[in-house]
């Protein structure tokens, strides 16, 4: 955990380097690689930001409940397979 934490450290001081040097692109990379690999750790979380969650809006299952985003609103009627 910890030769993890270095690594990533490491990296963003590159990306920050990268950046103060004219090199956007090589900064953007640096900091893609990290979010893809390292995002799920929370360990990690105060170098990377938290992990990325679900969507708010995710499907539902067919059939299951849906409250309201707003109280107060109804949500539309869930399309019924045609027999």
């Amino acid at each position: 955990m910890q030769e993890r934490r270095a690594f990533v450290i490491d990296q963003i001081a590159r990306a920050d380097a990268a950046m103060r040097a004219g090199r956007p692109n090589e900064s953007v990379v640096i900091r893609a690689m990290l979010m893809e690999k390292y995002s799920q750790y929370t360990d990690l979380a105060d170098l990377l930001g938290p992990p990325p969650q679900t969507p708010r809006f995710a499907t539902a299952a067919p059939g299951a409940h849906v409250s309201p985003a707003h109280p107060g609103e109804t949500p539309a009627p869930m399309p019924q397979p045609s027999p």
